[in-house]
């Protein structure tokens, strides 16, 4: 995430779920703002994955 300061916010985490878990994801700032998901070297994005993968 790209302020109007150039910031860049990463977050990382790897945390072991269950099925039928629910995740939220948000964020909160400490400073007025907004965050724009269309500026040219800004994404916004959640990411996730399941290990071991399943078996086809």
């Amino acid at each position: 995430m790209l302020s109007d300061k150039g910031s860049i916010v990463t977050v990382s985490t790897i945390i072991q779920l269950n099925s039928g878990d629910t995740v939220d994801v948000f964020l909160n700032s400490t400073v007025d703002g907004k965050v724009e998901s269309n500026h040219p070297e800004g994404v916004i994005r959640f990411e996730g994955a399941r290990f071991p993968s399943p078996d086809k």
